[in-house]
């Protein structure tokens, strides 16, 4: 895992997806999910079609799931010892990623919204 700070780590990681596998222009919101595992935690990136502010049944919808789309958080490199303290961790890196020069022309900077959540929470909207 690099040393570089968990924003840059996420804007490189987001951007190597979106130039690599560009979702379809019909793809209006994403979502970087989160989910525990064995070693720690684990993020993912999603979009989808439809963006409603009012449930968060969009973000399953899966019209854009680029393959290698996870990006691990172990607990030796990030020590989140609770999944809040994960949660608020990724989502203000993930403000400040989407904010970095690499991410400013990105599908992710055109989008009705961008989240973050852990699945089977609340997303949290960033953008």
């Amino acid at each position: 895992m690099s040393a570089l700070p968990l924003d840059e780590q996420l804007a490189v990681w987001l951007g190597q997806l979106l130039a690599g596998q560009p979702p379809s222009s019909d793809i209006v919101a994403f979502n970087v999910g989160l989910f525990q595992t064995a070693s720690g935690y684990c993020a993912y990136l999603s979009g989808s079609t439809e963006f409603d502010a009012d449930s968060d049944d969009w973000a399953v919808q899966g019209a854009y799931s680029p393959s290698r789309r996870e990006f691990p958080l172990p607990r030796d490199v990030f020590p989140f010892p609770k999944w809040q303290d994960a949660l608020s961790q990724v989502s203000a890196a993930l403000k400040a990623a989407l904010a970095r020069p690499e991410l400013q022309h990105s599908p992710l900077a055109h989008a009705q919204a961008v989240t973050v959540g852990f699945d089977d929470g609340d997303l949290e909207r960033i953008a």
